[in-house]
């Protein structure tokens, strides 16, 4: 409920965090969701980035760029790590999670 938006061309995503997915407001930045999924994410063996798109001021989003020579096994165990790195940081900050 917090995932505004899923976005990429080729191999390369972003995820966008909101507090509104029908109004696409941004979650306050004190919060820094996207800093600490990339923690999280870092701490089980991903590397993500994070930005700011919104004047490098608001706007969280955390992007991949897996390597061309990426297998399908690869990619699942990417979705995997970073949808426990968001599922624990919507924990820590006590954001919905879809059921």
């Amino acid at each position: 409920p917090f995932i505004g938006d899923v976005r990429g061309k080729g191999l390369m995503t972003a995820i966008e965090f909101v507090a509104d997915t029908e109004t696409m407001t941004n979650l306050p930045p004190e919060i820094n969701i996207g800093q600490r999924v990339l923690d999280l994410a870092y701490e089980r063996g991903l590397i993500v980035y994070f930005r700011r798109v919104k004047g490098g001021v608001q706007g969280d989003c955390v992007m991949i760029a897996p390597p061309l020579i990426v297998t399908r096994e690869e990619i699942a165990e990417i979705v995997s790590i970073l949808g426990d790195a968001i599922a624990a940081a919507a924990r820590e900050f006590n954001l919905p999670v879809a059921s």
